[in-house]
Protein backbone atom coordinates (compact mmCIF):
# COMPACT_ATOMS: atom_id res chain seq x y z
CA UNK A 1 0.00 0.00 0.00
CA UNK A 2 1.25 3.29 -1.09
CA UNK A 3 0.28 6.55 0.75
CA UNK A 4 0.77 10.16 0.51
CA UNK A 5 0.63 12.17 3.47
CA UNK A 6 0.63 15.50 5.00
CA UNK A 7 2.25 14.47 8.57
CA UNK A 8 5.49 15.68 10.46
CA UNK A 9 5.26 11.58 11.54
CA UNK A 10 5.07 9.15 8.50
CA UNK A 11 6.31 6.76 10.73
CA UNK A 12 3.19 6.82 12.82
CA UNK A 13 1.24 7.02 9.74
CA UNK A 14 2.60 4.10 8.42
CA UNK A 15 2.15 1.82 11.35
CA UNK A 16 -1.59 3.10 11.82
CA UNK A 17 -2.35 2.48 8.22
CA UNK A 18 -0.70 -1.36 8.35
CA UNK A 19 -2.52 -1.94 11.71
CA UNK A 20 -6.04 -0.70 10.46
CA UNK A 21 -5.17 -3.05 7.29
CA UNK A 22 -3.87 -6.11 9.42
CA UNK A 23 -0.73 -6.33 7.76
CA UNK A 24 3.44 -5.34 8.73
CA UNK A 25 4.26 -2.25 8.42
CA UNK A 26 6.96 -2.65 6.02
CA UNK A 27 3.75 -3.72 3.58
CA UNK A 28 3.43 0.37 3.75
CA UNK A 29 5.27 2.80 2.43
CA UNK A 30 4.47 6.36 3.24
CA UNK A 31 5.91 9.55 1.30
CA UNK A 32 5.35 13.11 2.68
CA UNK A 33 5.62 15.97 0.42
CA UNK A 34 7.92 18.88 1.52
CA UNK A 35 5.34 21.08 3.73
CA UNK A 36 5.95 24.23 6.07
CA UNK A 37 5.19 24.68 9.23
CA UNK A 38 6.43 23.39 12.75
CA UNK A 39 3.77 24.33 14.87
CA UNK A 40 2.93 20.23 15.65
CA UNK A 41 -0.41 20.09 14.14
CA UNK A 42 0.79 17.59 11.80
CA UNK A 43 2.71 15.37 13.94
CA UNK A 44 -0.17 13.02 14.64
CA UNK A 45 -3.42 13.81 13.51
CA UNK A 46 -3.38 13.10 9.57
CA UNK A 47 -2.95 9.65 10.79
CA UNK A 48 -6.78 9.42 10.77
CA UNK A 49 -6.99 10.64 7.31
CA UNK A 50 -4.75 8.47 5.81
CA UNK A 51 -6.35 5.76 7.61
CA UNK A 52 -9.61 5.72 6.34
CA UNK A 53 -8.23 6.38 2.84
CA UNK A 54 -6.38 2.87 2.90
CA UNK A 55 -8.80 1.09 4.02
CA UNK A 56 -10.91 2.57 0.94
CA UNK A 57 -9.01 1.86 -1.24
CA UNK A 58 -8.63 -1.77 0.02
CA UNK A 59 -11.91 -2.09 -0.43
CA UNK A 60 -12.29 -0.81 -3.47
CA UNK A 61 -9.15 -1.96 -5.03
CA UNK A 62 -8.61 1.71 -6.63
CA UNK A 63 -7.01 4.86 -5.23
CA UNK A 64 -8.61 7.09 -2.47
CA UNK A 65 -8.18 10.81 -1.86
CA UNK A 66 -9.40 12.82 1.45
CA UNK A 67 -8.50 16.26 1.15
CA UNK A 68 -10.53 18.43 3.86
CA UNK A 69 -10.86 22.15 3.06
CA UNK A 70 -9.69 24.52 5.74
CA UNK A 71 -12.79 24.92 8.03
CA UNK A 72 -13.07 20.98 8.13
CA UNK A 73 -9.32 20.52 8.90
CA UNK A 74 -9.31 22.98 11.64
CA UNK A 75 -12.78 21.83 13.28
CA UNK A 76 -11.89 17.91 13.67
CA UNK A 77 -8.45 18.29 14.25
CA UNK A 78 -6.52 19.27 18.13
CA UNK A 79 -5.98 22.89 18.76
CA UNK A 80 -3.54 24.10 22.07
CA UNK A 81 -4.28 22.78 24.85
CA UNK A 82 -6.37 24.71 27.40
CA UNK A 83 -4.24 25.08 30.60
CA UNK A 84 -5.32 26.66 34.25
CA UNK A 85 -2.63 27.04 36.43
CA UNK A 86 -2.45 27.54 40.21
CA UNK A 87 1.44 28.45 41.57
CA UNK A 88 2.51 29.38 45.08
CA UNK A 89 6.25 31.04 45.49
CA UNK A 90 7.96 31.15 48.53
CA UNK A 91 10.83 33.88 49.17
CA UNK A 92 13.30 34.94 51.15
CA UNK A 93 14.10 38.58 52.57
CA UNK A 94 16.63 39.04 49.48
CA UNK A 95 13.55 38.08 47.04
CA UNK A 96 15.40 34.51 46.27
CA UNK A 97 13.39 32.42 45.52
CA UNK A 98 13.52 29.18 47.96
CA UNK A 99 10.16 26.96 46.74
CA UNK A 100 7.55 26.80 44.31
CA UNK A 101 4.59 25.24 44.05
CA UNK A 102 3.11 24.46 40.65
CA UNK A 103 -0.45 22.68 39.35
CA UNK A 104 -1.18 22.77 35.75
CA UNK A 105 -4.61 21.33 34.57
CA UNK A 106 -5.21 21.07 31.10
CA UNK A 107 -7.91 20.58 28.36
CA UNK A 108 -7.08 17.46 26.80
CA UNK A 109 -9.75 16.67 23.84
CA UNK A 110 -11.51 13.30 23.91
CA UNK A 111 -8.42 10.99 23.30
CA UNK A 112 -5.04 11.07 24.09
CA UNK A 113 -3.18 12.34 20.79
CA UNK A 114 -0.14 14.63 22.35
CA UNK A 115 -1.79 15.66 25.41
CA UNK A 116 0.78 13.50 28.14
CA UNK A 117 3.91 15.07 26.21
CA UNK A 118 2.28 18.67 26.00
CA UNK A 119 1.44 18.16 29.24
CA UNK A 120 4.92 16.58 30.31
CA UNK A 121 6.74 19.61 28.36
CA UNK A 122 4.55 22.49 29.81
CA UNK A 123 5.83 21.16 33.42
CA UNK A 124 9.15 20.82 32.78
CA UNK A 125 9.31 24.22 31.43
CA UNK A 126 7.04 25.78 34.76
CA UNK A 127 9.85 27.42 35.98
CA UNK A 128 9.99 29.48 32.62
CA UNK A 129 13.09 32.10 32.29
CA UNK A 130 13.68 32.12 36.01
CA UNK A 131 17.99 31.50 36.92
CA UNK A 132 17.67 29.39 40.18
CA UNK A 133 21.32 29.70 41.95
CA UNK A 134 20.03 27.98 44.50
CA UNK A 135 18.71 25.06 42.63
CA UNK A 136 19.82 22.43 45.01
CA UNK A 137 18.33 23.63 48.07
CA UNK A 138 15.23 25.51 45.92
CA UNK A 139 12.04 22.89 46.04
CA UNK A 140 10.30 23.04 43.06
CA UNK A 141 7.08 20.73 43.04
CA UNK A 142 4.82 20.70 40.27
CA UNK A 143 1.87 18.11 39.30
CA UNK A 144 0.08 17.60 35.50
CA UNK A 145 -3.20 16.42 35.49
CA UNK A 146 -4.64 15.79 32.16
CA UNK A 147 -8.62 16.75 32.02
CA UNK A 148 -10.42 14.76 29.06
CA UNK A 149 -13.25 16.33 27.75
CA UNK A 150 -15.92 15.18 24.88
CA UNK A 151 -14.37 17.73 22.45
CA UNK A 152 -11.91 17.01 19.74
CA UNK A 153 -8.70 16.31 20.78
CA UNK A 154 -6.05 18.62 21.13
CA UNK A 155 -2.58 18.62 19.24
CA UNK A 156 0.59 20.28 19.89
CA UNK A 157 -0.09 23.95 18.52
CA UNK A 158 -2.65 24.43 16.13
CA UNK A 159 -3.99 27.92 15.45
CA UNK A 160 -7.13 28.54 15.49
Amino acid sequence: MLVFTSSQHPSEVQHQVAQALGRPDHAVTVEVRRMGGAFGGKETQAAQWAVIAALVSHHTGRPAKIRLDRDDDMTSTGKRHDFRIRYDVGFDGAGQILGIDIELASRCGMSADLSGPINDRAMFHSDNAYYLPTFASCRIAAARTPCPTQLFADSAARRE
